[in-house]
């Protein structure tokens, strides 16, 4: 689990951050999202599988609840994944969970400045490798970058009260996924701001941003969604079953 980074996958160039660290209340079942059976395979097994066979990563940090952290070590134990640097717990925020992530990735490889460094949501089970590939090479050309499509809805800016304050040009609305991240120094050394100044931000280009670090985006994929509530898991496995058809 805690090899050197020298001994896990050595011809690849980047690292990733899993966090799998969430309550998972709005799925209202009694095991937490990343244990659900999805046709036959955990969901969180599923992710890390994605990123076990993309050929842009290196290794793997995964972030767990910290109530869960040892069912998630034991789980990883019992499967064949072989690029888990360590399991480690998380925060009280998906945004200290990250930071922890992160800290645990300095003491588990190698990393040099420009190391390309991408942060995941656990929950996002359906992400492909070509997607990951896509943000690795985006961090590499920009020196941040994630995964977006764009909106196919008409987008509304509304006011609490329920009032259209602005109807922006759809053109140039793009929904966020993951992964997300930068080269190693920035991305680093914006959650070290991020951490000590009690940010509180919404994803990961948003914590660079406000670090003052431009951000891109590259093509992400519609099937990369985010599982929430019940009815999800029923549109990935329905997704699944398109896919293999």
């Amino acid at each position: 689990m805690n090899e050197p980074v020298g001994t896990v996958l050595s011809s690849r160039r980047a690292y990733a951050i899993v966090v799998a660290a969430g309550a998972g209340r709005r799925m209202a079942m009694t095991t937490n999202k990343p244990f659900l059976d999805l046709a036959g395979i955990p969901v969180i097994i599923r992710t890390l599988s994605a990123f076990e066979s993309a050929d842009s990563v290196s290794g793997v940090i995964l972030v767990a609840s910290p109530s869960e952290c040892d069912s998630m070590k034991q789980l990883v134990a019992g499967s064949s994944l072989t690029g888990i640097l360590a399991v480690v717990p998380g925060g009280t925020t998906r945004q200290q969970s990250v930071y922890h992530g992160l800290t645990a990735l300095s003491q588990n490889a190698v990393l040099h400045p420009d190391t390309p460094v991408i942060v995941h949501d656990g929950a996002r089970c359906l992400v492909s490798g070509e997607t990951i590939n896509r943000v690795v090479e985006g961090i590499i050309k920009y020196g941040a970058c994630g995964a977006a499509v764009p909106a196919k809805d008409t987008v509304k800016l509304v006011s609490p009260s329920g009032n259209v304050l602005q109807t922006p040009e759809r053109s140039g609305v793009w929904l966020m996924q993951t992964p997300q991240g930068a080269v190693w120094k920035h991305l680093w050394s914006a959650y070290e701001q991020a951490e000590s100044e009690n940010w509180q931000t919404t994803d990961d280009l948003s914590v660079l941003e406000q670090a003052g670090i431009g951000t891109s985006v590259v093509m992400g994929d519609y099937r990369n969604f985010k599982l929430t509530t019940r009815e999800d898991l029923s549109y990935a496995i329905w997704l699944m079953g398109q896919s293999n058809g």
